[in-house]
């Protein structure tokens, strides 16, 4: 009698175990497919000219006008940048069986090409040989945010402590600094409805108020569509509710008592003033998570800024004007 086939052991039954295997397999097959793929035509060394007018073009599309002197500075500096980027990217291999950039190429090529019977493969060593990933935008969009991302690799920014995150806080308190605020409660008087006599109603009620304590203010004057009561209100919060002048007169009245009348862009109000609270910097533990991420994003800009710097002593760069100015060195053309 024939034996029967051992039952696999527990363990190589795992999923866990399928789910390595197969990570494994697919990792292999990426780095044998990105092997094969032919690299773009080399930039490296080639000076790096700005155009001045199609920055302008493209600035006008955008905003409708040309930009300032400030603004082009801002731009031709920006597009130095990218550039320098995208040459680096492409310098290190990062085009290299990229599937995004491989799905666009290919994308633009079954869209001129009359053959569908070509394979993704065919069409993608075409689009290279025709050197369509060369000036993509798409494509080169792509290469300089994985540069931007590399940046933060190659340089890991070093974890924030409290102390740097306090200072942090302190130095831009203009940022996180929660304003002045307060609570009102307001019996409103239409100027539509009442015509001349708005201002005597309003002074008469005012008494009426005071007098009796306000307990019985919620059902006097006319309806206000956005409420009567608002809640630990910020100026400019007030602002978008009744306009400047009421926003900021409401924060000289007294807390505690009925006062007005305030005028707003609707009417008249009598307004009494709840609790208020000073304008103060929220404590570390409130914004521990917003002020990480962002020294963390600073210290991660500073080190693409480090990579880039290194980067423009590669290279000659110019900046082409459409006027007399003509070709001139970038290093004069920003300066100033």
């Amino acid at each position: 009698m024939l034996e029967s086939s051992p039952k696999p052991r527990g363990w190589l039954r795992h999923p866990l175990l399928h789910f390595v295997v197969a990570g494994v397999a697919l990792f292999a097959l990426d780095h044998l497919w990105i092997a094969d793929s032919p690299a773009p035509q080399s930039v490296a060394g080639l000076p790096i000219v700005i155009d001045v007018e199609k920055l302008r073009e493209v600035q006008k599309g955008a905003l409708g006008r040309l930009p300032t002197e400030s603004e082009e500075k801002g731009l031709i500096r920006n597009e130095i940048d990218t550039e320098l980027l995208y040459r680096d990217a492409l310098a290190r291999g990062l085009d290299e069986g990229d599937r995004a950039i491989r799905a666009w190429l290919v994308r633009k090529m079954r869209f001129v090409s009359d053959d569908t019977e070509r394979t993704d493969d065919e069409l993608y060593a075409e689009a290279l040989a025709l050197g369509l990933d060369q000036g993509d935008q798409v494509v080169r969009r792509s290469l300089v945010e994985k540069m931007r991302l590399l940046a933060g690799l190659l340089t890991p920014p070093a974890e924030p402590t409290d102390e740097e995150l306090q200072a942090y806080l302190l130095a831009h308190e203009d940022v996180f600094r929660d304003p002045a605020r307060l609570s009102l409660e307001h019996v409103f008087l239409s100027r539509d409805r009442r015509g001349d006599a708005l201002d005597e109603n309003a002074a008469a009620l005012l008494v009426e108020l005071q007098a009796g304590g306000g307990e019985d203010w919620q059902p006097r004057g006319d309806p206000f569509p956005l409420g009567r009561t608002f809640q630990l209100r910020s100026e400019r919060q007030l602002e978008s509710f009744f306009g400047t002048d009421f926003a900021r007169d409401v924060f000289t009245l007294p807390e505690g008592a009925w006062s007005g009348p305030v005028a707003s862009a609707y009417g008249t109000h009598l307004v009494r003033v709840g609790e208020k609270r000073a304008s103060h910097i929220p404590p570390l533990d409130s914004l521990r998570n917003q002020l990480y991420h962002r020294v963390l994003e600073e210290r991660r800009t500073a080190s693409l800024s480090v990579l880039v710097e290194e980067l423009r002593g590669r290279y000659e760069i110019y900046v082409e004007y459409p006027d007399e100015r003509g070709r001139v060195e970038a290093d004069i053309a920003l300066a100033g």
